[in-house]
């Protein structure tokens, strides 16, 4: 028998049956925290946008792949299922204990079905690891986080639509923001070029009719003097009311031509959607929601190989420190305890 095969066998002997409450109890800690503070920061985009911005929406996708990351580790090493069934939940309930003052129906039956999908999850994940010969962590990592995301935006689409179905939109919420709307158009404003001409949405109605009526002016060369003046004074008028009427009749809003174009289009997009019936509402911000569900499953492959490298990193760190072992069960399989 080789040494090595004798050292594996001694340090196997040795950890047999052993598993390290005191240590399962810093774990479950850990992702109990890591799920209260996504709860915390998803809140803040779904039902209080006072601090939605660039920065706090970095900081939510931190947290979720932080907590990400953790559940994973958890899978891992804790194999005492009832244990483990028991974390899953409290990581559940300390994710949603930041909506109790929203609480209804919706936010207990989403709370249902992510600790049904967090404990699919976990099983899975143990079910993969003990028929394993051999330790695959990114193969575990995408059967336990493939099911965890799908929970967190199954909840994310459900939220958007209990926020969003009893009031109305504006500019900070999480799908359609000002930021988004103004930069989607200036990206089109570019591509549709040849269609629109040179039509920049950065610019006020009263620049744009000006600019307009000047070049017309261009053209007649015969206006010379305080005439010209006089005419372009009078041409952008009547074209800023023109444009006015057309908005109105459009949106239902006035259009104030000395905004940004790109805001007073954002303002008269917002004003037509929550000027819709209730049913018509309802069924746009269904649509909207479900956009919401598979934005967050299309970055799911992302999201899921940021946190499962996240996870492999502490794992390696954790068993460099001894906090956690792999040894063998028979003379092959490999396992992971908390001795």
């Amino acid at each position: 028998m080789l040494p090595s095969q004798i050292s594996q066998e001694a340090k196997s002997s040795i950890y047999q049956g052993r598993f390290s409450y005191w240590k399962a109890s810093i774990l479950s800690v850990l992702v109990v925290i890591a799920a209260f503070f996504t709860g915390y920061f998803a809140d803040k985009s779904f039902f209080d946008f006072s601090g939605l911005n660039l920065k706090s929406s970095l900081v939510l996708l931190a947290c979720s792949v932080i907590f990400l990351a953790l559940f994973l580790l958890v899978t891992l090493f804790i194999e005492k299922k009832g244990l483990l069934a028991a974390i899953v939940v409290l990581s559940a309930l300390a994710f949603f204990v930041v909506f109790l003052p929203a609480f209804n129906l919706i936010v207990a039956l989403s709370g249902l079905v992510t600790i049904i999908l967090f404990l699919s999850a976990v099983l899975a994940g143990r079910a993969e690891l003990e028929s394993s010969i051999k330790i695959r962590f990114f193969g575990i990592g995408r059967t336990v986080l493939s099911k965890v995301i799908l929970s967190l935006a199954l909840v994310a689409a459900v939220f958007f639509y209990s926020a969003f179905s009893d009031r109305d939109l504006d500019e900070n919420n999480p799908l359609i923001s000002r930021g988004l709307f103004e930069g989607t158009l200036s990206a089109s404003s570019k591509i549709l070029k040849p269609l629109m001409g040179d039509l920049d949405f950065s610019l006020s109605l009263r620049e744009i009719s000006t600019r307009l009526v000047a070049d017309q002016i261009k053209n007649q060369p015969s206006l010379i003097g305080p005439v010209v003046s006089l005419a372009q004074k009078e041409l952008t008028e009547r074209s800023i009311a023109g444009f006015q009427q057309q908005f109105k009749s459009i949106f239902g809003i006035s259009i104030n031509p000395d905004a940004k174009l790109s805001v007073a289009l954002y303002d008269g997009f917002l004003s037509k959607i929550n000027g819709l019936k209730k049913e018509s509402r309802n069924l746009l911000i269904g649509v909207f929601a479900f956009l919401l569900f598979l934005t967050v499953q299309a970055l799911s492959p992302f999201i899921r190989l940021i946190a499962t490298a996240l996870a492999f990193i502490l794992y390696e760190l954790l068993m460099v420190f001894g906090f956690g072992a792999l040894v063998f069960e028979s003379q092959s399989k490999e396992k992971i305890v908390l001795p």
